[in-house]
Formats: C-alpha cells, sequence, structure tokens
C-alpha cells in the first residue's frame, strides 16, 4: 500500500466512524432518557458486562463512571457466570454490551439478573437480537458496518459504544452536580488533583529567608544563600512585610556600591512586593507569577502578615501547570 492509499485508508475509517457518531446522536430518544434515569436512581453500582472487545469497552465505560461519581465495576461474562456475579446485589444497575445481542455468555446472565431483581440495560447493533428484546431498556450503537475491510473486527461498533459509555456518564455528572473538586478527589494523586487540590500554602518554603529594615546586607546576602529561594522579604516588627530584595537587587547593589556591608535591607528592598493569599490555588499562583515575571512569590494574610514564599521550581517540580 502506498503513502497515499494509506492516508486514503485512514481518512475512510476516521469518517465512517465519525459518521456512526453522527447518527447514533441524531438517533437518541426515549431510551437514552430511561437509561440515564435509572442509572441516575441507582442506589448500588452500576455492573457493566460483556465478551472480548465489548468487556475491553465495558473497563473504560465502568472506570469513567467511577471517576465521575457513579459507582461501576465491570466483569467478563464468564467470569460472572462462574462466580464473580456475587459482587451483584439487589440495587445494582447492569449493563450488557453485545454487538450482535446474541452473545451466548451475556444472555445467560440475563436470568440470573433477573433473579436478583436487577434493572438490565443492553447495548447493541440490532434492534430485534435477542438482548435487545429481553432486556429492560435497549440501547441502539451503529457498527452493524464495520470500518474492518473484511467487516469483522470490532471498529466502528467499539467506537460507537465508547462514545455512548461517555455520554451516559456526562449526563449523569451534570445530574449528580459533579464538581471539579469532586474530581479532584477522585484523582488525588494525578496532575489533574493537584491542579484542583493544591493550595499555595502547600509550598511554603521553611527556610525562607526573613529579614528586618534595619538588617544590614551583609546579613541579606548570607540570609538568601542560606534560604535558597533567591529572595529575601523584609518585615517590620509587626511580622508585616514591607519588601522584598532579589538576586536582582543584589547584582545592581554590587555594581554600583564599593561598600554594601553594612547598608540595612529598607535601603536596597523593593517595596510593595506583589503578594497573594496563602488559600489560593497553587496553579493561580503559577499563573500569577507567569504574567508577572517573577520566580518568587509572597504569601500574606489579610492582614498583610507574612504566610510565607514559594518559588516556581516548586510547582513546576509538583507538576502545577498554569
Amino acid at each position: 500500500m502506498e503513502n497515499k492509499q494509506v492516508l486514503q485508508e485512514a481518512r475512510r475509517v476516521l469518517n465512517q466512524e465519525a459518521e456512526a457518531l453522527r447518527i447514533m446522536a441524531l438517533g437518541l430518544g426515549e431510551a437514552f432518557e430511561q437509561a440515564v434515569s435509572v442509572l441516575s436512581a441507582c442506589k448500588g453500582k452500576v455492573v457493566v458486562s460483556g465478551v472480548g472487545k465489548s468487556e475491553l469497552v465495558g473497563k473504560k465505560i465502568a472506570a469513567t463512571f467511577t471517576s465521575t461519581g457513579t459507582p461501576a465495576i465491570c466483569m467478563h461474562a464468564t467470569d460472572a457466570l462462574h462466580g464473580d456475579i456475587g459482587l451483584v446485589q439487589t440495587g445494582d444497575v447492569a449493563i450488557l454490551i453485545s454487538r450482535s445481542g446474541a452473545t451466548e455468555e451475556v444472555l445467560t446472565l440475563l436470568p440470573v439478573l433477573r433473579a436478583r431483581d436487577i434493572q438490565v440495560i443492553g447495548v447493541t447493533c440490532f434492534a430485534d437480537s435477542p438482548l435487545a428484546r429481553n432486556c429492560d431498556i435497549h440501547l441502539l450503537i451503529e457498527g452493524k458496518e464495520e470500518a474492518c475491510p473484511h467487516g469483522l473486527a470490532p471498529t466502528t461498533s467499539t467506537t460507537a459504544t465508547l462514545a455512548l459509555g461517555d455520554a451516559l456518564a456526562v449526563c449523569l455528572l451534570r445530574i449528580r452536580s459533579f464538581s471539579d473538586l469532586d474530581f479532584a478527589r477522585a484523582h488525588p494523586a494525578g496532575s489533574l488533583g493537584r491542579r484542583l487540590t493544591l493550595k499555595a500554602k502547600d509550598l511554603i518554603r521553611r527556610e525562607a529567608a526573613i529579614v528586618q529594615p534595619d538588617t544590614p546586607m551583609e546579613k541579606v546576602i548570607l540570609s538568601i544563600t542560606a534560604g535558597r529561594s533567591g529572595a529575601s522579604v523584609v518585615v517590620n516588627a509587626e511580622n508585616i512585610v514591607v519588601g522584598i530584595i532579589t538576586d536582582g537587587d543584589l547584582r545592581r547593589l554590587i555594581t554600583g556600591t564599593k561598600d554594601f556591608r553594612n547598608i540595612p535591607a529598607e535601603q536596597v528592598m523593593s517595596s510593595n512586593p506583589k503578594t497573594i493569599s496563602p488559600d489560593i490555588p497553587a496553579h493561580e499562583a503559577l499563573l500569577f507569577m507567569e504574567e508577572a515575571r517573577i520566580s518568587q512569590l509572597i504569601l500574606t494574610h489579610p492582614d498583610h502578615t507574612l504566610a510565607g514564599i514559594i518559588h516556581i521550581h516548586d510547582l513546576i517540580a509538583e507538576g502545577i501547570r498554569a
């Protein structure tokens, strides 16, 4: 296959799958609304099941449900028939996925679920299939014609099923008023979770350099070196921030003054430095620093007393992005 043919084939596949999604979106109706209603009222968990590629897609659907406020699990239909069905309890809702709607293992699950009084949502490509006729709610997906040139490998049907699962999850997310903070609580270890939960105060440098207005520059330089923040915060007797001395201030001082060791900090500091609340999200603090083109940022309480200082390198090291 030549390069031109490769691109043509790739575009054919993508266009066919995109068209399937468009058709499916137009065809959504009462059954979808009923499915969302049943899922949103579920007192237990959503149990997604299938065989082969359907089960693999089901894993992603269940994972998306769980991470957006709808507890869900995925079990292979065969495993369910050999003991895993014990995880299913009254109050759960089942989503059974089968392209043909005639997968033997999936159909065998139906009476087992019925015996446990479980509502079943069937997802198939065929409205006249056994699963479609015997489930409580049937969701029709596009995929009778797969993008595979032989019409065999699940391609269009799996894409459509995956997209349908996303549509269900997002609708449920909105119904539950699932917020970005809720999402962060479900993803505490990821970069998204850190972005939404980490506060500026969580990154305060304990070794930050703090000096008084009358501190001689010789000691200021030593404090900046020890603090490793490239700056020293100047506070008065009430711990109110009155200025900041940065590496840039030191370079200018050294360049223009021969004997600077005993010059007090207040004569070198930049007054009215940029400050921010310690409770502001870390990613907002990073954005503030980038816009102000500064690498250190002072955190102050409402009464202007010093809370601490943060450095841009620490935010970046935590995976925070503006």
